[in-house]
């Protein structure tokens, strides 16, 4: 992550400028579809930290994160998401990411996400 800190000092985690992110979460039979738009950064990460708690309280076999409306994530929204998937393999269950835009999938393959099949991203 090049030109970018993810320090507890460093001036992005001490001040972050408060971003726009939109989080929307739509059951479908056993899978739920997280929607995503706008900034997943350090000044919104809990409103993500928030619905994924409320998802994995009673999870369904696969989480997938539409990532098409997201046009930027830091590290403290990969930390969620890696978060998340992790308790879900835990448990047998998945987190997918779709349609991730060029940067976010960059971050993505930086933090392991190495499978691309079809426009999807598995991990």
């Amino acid at each position: 992550m090049t030109g970018e800190s993810c320090g507890e000092n460093s001036p992005a985690a001490l001040e972050p400028a408060p971003t726009y992110l939109a989080v929307a979460a739509e059951r479908r039979d056993d899978e739920i579809v997280v929607r995503l738009r706008g900034e997943l950064d350090v000044s919104n990460v809990a409103d993500l930290r928030e619905a994924m708690r409320a998802i994995l309280a009673n999870p369904p076999s696969t989480v997938v994160v539409d990532a098409a409306g997201l046009e930027y994530v830091d590290c403290a929204g990969l930390s969620v998401l890696v978060s998340a998937r992790q308790q879900l393999a835990r448990q047998g269950r998945k987190l997918t990411i779709v349609d991730p835009q060029p940067l976010v999938r960059r971050r993505l393959t930086i933090t392991g996400w190495t499978t691309l099949q079809g426009g999807r991203r598995d991990g």
